[in-house]
């Protein structure tokens, strides 16, 4: 991008890409500003209070793993294919979202994440439940669906009530904000979206979220962004550092 704007003459802007995932919702929908965006993907978890598309703070992100990470890791454990996040959906809903094995939520009392002792508490579980052979990574119950269906019904609400206990943080303390926006590709996840809408509808904000082809990374979003810039002249210089 930078050779074809020296060589043309042409203007620079940069996004980053996770500033493209930030302002997705807002491509179809009239997001009200300042809102607030948690955006969660396979290697990111963050949590954003956004004024204007030129200005923007991380409240909290992951210190470790990533929902979408943890994920795919668990998913993998159980010999279920990649990426984890759809697949464990599906396993989820056929026993209705329950919560059979209470995994751990964790204890910051922040806007921070922390999926690693998530996914060791799974990893676990399933040893001890003679489900995973920890020498030979193997697992062990791939024709037990009901067992998968649990594991996978289980994790899902654990990270549902993660995101719930930090939006709700979120507006008691800046009740100021009207809406909450949900993207990154496990923005996908109907099971998630719909607890954070109920938590938004509870609190009286507004919820929005991309549809599906424009949570995963897109062109799309970038444009969107790069535009948004090109109205206020939020132009960059030649020495931009590749993000």
């Amino acid at each position: 991008a930078k050779a074809l704007a020296f060589a043309g003459n042409k203007k620079l802007i940069g996004v980053d890409h996770l500033e493209g995932h930030v302002f997705s919702a807002c491509i179809q929908n009239q997001v009200p500003f300042p809102f607030a965006s948690l955006t969660v993907s396979g290697g990111h978890s963050a949590l954003y209070l956004v004024q204007n598309f030129n200005s923007y703070e991380i409240l909290g992100s992951t210190l470790d793993d990533a929902a979408g990470e943890a994920f795919d890791k668990i998913a993998k454990l159980m010999n279920l294919p990649y990426p984890g996040g759809p697949v464990i959906e599906k396993l989820a809903e056929a026993v209705n979202f329950q919560d059979f094995f209470s995994y751990p939520r964790g204890n910051l009392k922040d806007f921070n994440f922390s999926f690693s002792g998530l996914k060791t508490a799974v990893l676990y579980h399933l040893i001890a439940s003679g489900a995973y052979d920890k020498n030979s990574k193997t697992f062990l119950k791939t024709d037990n669906i009901k067992f998968q269906q649990q594991v996978a019904s289980s994790l899902l609400v654990c990270i549902g009530d993660m995101f719930e206990e930090k939006i709700i943080r979120l507006f008691k303390k800046h009740p100021e904000i009207p809406a909450l926006c949900f993207v990154g590709g496990v923005a996908c996840n109907k099971y998630l979206r719909t607890r954070l809408q109920n938590i938004c509808t509870a609190h009286d904000k507004k919820f929005f979220a991309p549809i599906p082809k424009l949570c995963t990374d897109n062109a799309g979003m970038i444009a969107f962004v790069g535009h948004a810039k090109a109205q206020q002249n939020k132009f960059s210089d030649l020495d931009l550092a590749v993000f």
